[in-house]
């Protein structure tokens, strides 16, 4: 019996694959959805979802504490809305102190109505010193991503501010 197995191994692989396309067919599609994050020493650049198949790039420079966020027009190739923030006060960092930032994006199906909608990211920006973390989300207008860009940025929406550290950092 086992001969007969062994001598049949070509034809077991051929079913093995055939049931495995089979089974592989009825399940659902899972979209792969990655997000990129980076830094260098006085800035930090990442991505998130803005609707399905359009994301926004967004920058923290750690000297000004300015957070932008562009979203590149699909139609025209370029970058169409621009948004702008300045989260040194929303993070409590005090004048003349040097911040130390962190910055990563994540995904949030915020509820809304009417023409404005919330971007499916949300960008948390943390400063060590104070211990304060805050939230922020994209407000855009879907048929404003395909027109031709923007002269003023726009505002960043600040959704919540925390603190994540009992006690404010000395020094710095």
């Amino acid at each position: 019996m086992i001969d007969w197995l062994s001598s049949k191994r070509a034809a077991w692989v051929g079913a093995g694959m055939v049931v495995g396309l089979i089974v592989g067919g009825l399940l659902p599609d899972s979209p792969l959805h990655a997000v990129a994050t980076d830094r260098s020493e006085n800035y930090a650049i990442a991505t998130g979802a803005v609707e399905q198949g359009i994301e926004a790039l967004y920058t923290l420079d750690f000297l000004t504490g300015d957070l932008s966020a562009f979203i590149l027009n699909p139609g025209m190739r370029t970058f169409g809305n621009s948004y702008k923030r300045n989260v040194l006060e929303d993070l409590k960092v005090p004048q003349g102190k040097s911040p130390k930032f962190m910055m990563v994006t994540g995904a949030a199906f915020l509820r809304t109505g009417g023409q404005i909608q919330m971007s499916q990211a949300v960008v948390y920006v943390a400063e060590m010193n104070s211990g304060y973390l805050a939230a922020y989300v994209l407000p855009y207008n879907p048929a404003a991503i395909t027109r031709p860009s923007m002269p003023n940025a726009q505002s960043l929406l600040l959704l919540n501010v925390i603190p994540v550290r009992s006690v404010a950092v000395r020094g710095g």
